[in-house]
């Protein structure tokens, strides 16, 4: 194994919290064989500007680079079915982020803080979007949704304002309280078929947003839903919502 100052080729064997927080490695190439980036791996490793993954990695635990500030755009290679809770948590450089494998779990806060964050592909399927995934992602202007998506976690959009739309897989059956709040450059937006209840504060002071469609699945608008929405012009709501 070789160590210089600036790059860091890491085994296969890699134990998790190997290196400080004033640790100055900005670029870290993780060996072909490796299967899991380990809990807190990176974590908080603020001079991290690139990674390398191999196509043998299958696991991405809980923070495991949290808090790099200045790592730059990868691709998350197709072998990956696993991003755990806070994996990119404040990784405030990243501007585009490519998905290439089906995920088994993705999940909650993994890209929170995540300020530049511009656009992120998915190139396979993925069952949830967990709370806060994209939370305070304020740049994000381009997502794909896969259609096996089946629920969206509470604010897991909440302020991403520069997002001016988003389509809905129509397999989604709930969306959680305060999940697009804040969500200013929203215009429009079409609610899956199968949903049932719109929860609260689920579109809060979505200001640009100007119509909205409503299903006859939906049965229940809990309280301040549609708050602030100041642009709002045409909503239908099905004769059975109470």
């Amino acid at each position: 194994n070789v160590t210089l100052l600036k790059t860091q080729i890491i085994p296969k064997s890699f134990i998790s919290n190997s290196f400080g927080e004033n640790c100055n490695i900005s670029e870290v190439v993780i060996k072909e064989g490796a299967t899991v980036i380990s809990e807190s791996a990176f974590e908080k490793l603020w001079a991290l500007v690139k990674i390398s993954i191999p196509n043998t990695v299958t696991g991405i635990e809980n923070n495991a680079f949290k808090g790099c500030s200045k790592l730059l755009d990868f691709e998350i290679p197709e072998s990956v079915r696993i991003i755990n809770e806070s994996a990119f948590e404040n990784c405030c450089s990243l501007t585009n982020i490519t998905i290439n494998g089906p995920l088994d779990t993705f999940g909650a806060s993994a890209f929170n803080g995540c300020t530049k964050l511009s656009q992120i592909t998915f190139n396979g399927s993925i069952p949830a979007i967990r709370p806060l995934t994209f939370c305070n992602c304020a740049s994000l202007k381009i997502i794909n949704l896969p259609d096996t998506v089946q629920s969206i976690g509470e604010s897991a959009f909440k302020g991403c304002s520069n997002l001016p739309e988003i389509e809905l897989p129509d397999r989604i059956a709930s969306i959680e309280q305060q999940a697009f709040e804040g969500c200013s450059s929203l215009k429009a937006i079409k609610l899956p078929v199968n949903l049932k209840i719109i929860n609260q504060n689920i579109f809060n002071s979505c200001s640009s947003l100007e119509q909205i469609e409503i299903f006859e699945s939906v049965t229940e608008i809990a309280g301040n839903a549609f708050t602030k929405c100041s642009s709002l012009k045409r909503i239908t709501i099905p004769a059975g919502v109470t």
